[in-house]
């Protein structure tokens, strides 16, 4: 798969995960917010608590009590006025809480000073008069006291309508501003990701463009080109694209290049060397770095072989014109090769160099009468052991024929003219005649 389209399905699964995110917060938000089911449930859980339950903080049980104590029979008046008390004692504690909870400077007013004066009031008849005048069975004034308390239980209670009113109204109101609210997080949110994921995109196309103009190529074509370059076949095409002069796939063309011109300048040198131009060298100037390097190698060892072997065939003409040349000196670092041919030449000037001097010995020795003297053969090897005796030979015969004339000679001298002579072959007849 190429680049482009791994990073285009990396953008698609990003944008998707979004996306079901996005999907999943909706429907939680739309689960669980005010109005939600979730919300539904809890308020209808509360409002069925509240329809069963008398509401401690409203005095409406209270009532019912008192007008309970009035009608039932003095034995039941103890349960009662128990009942009454654990009711004005949750009443305190819930207008403890609600003093401490309640932020609305309305509600607050309404609640723990308009509602809650007449309560006290309330409370304070009944414990005071109301109560006592039963216990004492004194209807008259009972009757009284009750009067009094329905007249501050329904101030209480005018005051508690008009709380339930105006809280009724803050929740509704409430409730539109959440859910206000609501829709504009959920225009925020979807912005917000339809935000980022713009720019995961760009930011995904720009390093895509990016790494694609730094490569030059997709990278299956630039693995390509790299594996045939590696195996030799620098014939391979790489395309670059106008005015790239950065990527890999630029870098790779210099690369490619630089090793056609090396293979080009080592193949010149290859087929100058094998023409027998041993001077001609590659300028290693035109290569740079170790490809440089390499060149000035070949043309240094070239120059260590050549070298000797110049050396070499100068002394073999010098040898072949008669102009024996002194012996070559040893070269430490010297190829094995080059050492050896060194040597074979040294052996073969020593070999000449002895030749002609025991020729020369040969000759002045034969001057000065002494002409039975030879080359000693024993000193040479081979083809010069073969010359050597062939010399011998030709001055051993040389005196044996100039022995046989002058023993004639000697005999005609001595009258003795029937004296026989060996007949001689070749250029040598005229001794007969």
């Amino acid at each position: 798969m190429k680049l482009k389209n791994q990073l285009t399905l990396l953008m698609a699964v990003v944008a998707i995960s979004f996306g079901i995110s996005a999907l999943v917060n909706k429907y939680l938000m739309t689960h669980f917010i005010v109005n939600g089911p979730v919300y539904q449930d809890i308020i209808q859980q509360k409002d069925l608590v509240a329809d069963i339950l008398p509401p401690p903080e409203y005095l409406v049980e209270s009532w019912q009590v008192a007008l309970e104590m009035f009608i039932s029979p003095s034995v039941d008046l103890p349960a009662l006025v128990q009942k009454s008390q654990r009711l004005e004692e949750e009443f305190r504690v819930r207008h403890t809480y609600w003093a401490k909870a309640l932020t609305d400077a309305t509600l607050r007013d309404l609640m723990l000073e308009k509602a809650y004066q007449p309560g006290l009031a309330f409370l304070k008849i009944r414990n005071e008069q109301f109560i006592p005048a039963l216990q004492r069975g004194d209807k008259a004034a009972a009757e009284q006291s009750l009067a009094k308390m329905r007249d501050a239980y329904f101030q209480h209670r005018s005051v508690i309508d008009e709380v339930v009113l105006l809280s009724n109204k803050k929740s509704v109101e409430l409730e539109q501003n959440v859910a206000q609210s609501i829709v504009k997080n959920d225009v925020a949110y979807v912005a917000t990701i339809v935000i980022f994921l713009l720019l995961v995109v760009s930011c995904c196309w720009l390093i895509l463009n990016g790494l694609i103009k730094r490569l030059g190529a997709e990278p299956q074509l630039l693995l390509a080109i790299a594996e045939r370059i590696s195996e030799g076949d620098i014939s391979v095409a790489t395309p670059v694209k106008p005015g790239d002069t950065s990527s890999v796939m630029f870098a790779m063309r210099k690369m490619k290049q630089s090793l056609s011109l090396l293979i080009d300048d080592t193949q010149i040198l290859t087929e100058t060397v094998m023409s027998g131009r041993l001077d001609n060298r590659v300028d290693a100037s035109h290569h740079q770095g170790a490809f440089g390097q390499l060149l000035s190698s070949v043309n240094a060892t070239l120059d260590a072989v050549v070298g000797p072997l110049t050396l070499t065939a100068s002394y073999i003409d010098r040898i072949a014109e008669g102009n024996m040349p002194p012996k070559i000196a040893a070269s430490t670092g010297d190829f094995k090769l080059i050492a050896t041919i060194k040597t074979n030449l040294n052996t073969t000037i020593d070999t000449l160099n002895n030749f002609i001097a025991e020729m020369t010995h040969m000759a002045a020795e034969h001057e000065r009468g002494d002409i039975d003297v030879v080359i000693n053969a024993d000193r040479f090897l081979g083809a010069y052991r073969e010359m050597a005796e062939g010399v011998n030979t030709m001055v051993n015969e040389h005196i044996s024929v100039k022995t046989k004339a002058l023993a004639c000679v000697k005999a005609f001298g001595d009258g003795d003219f029937n004296a026989p002579l060996e007949q001689f072959p070749g250029k040598k007849a005229f001794i007969n005649e």
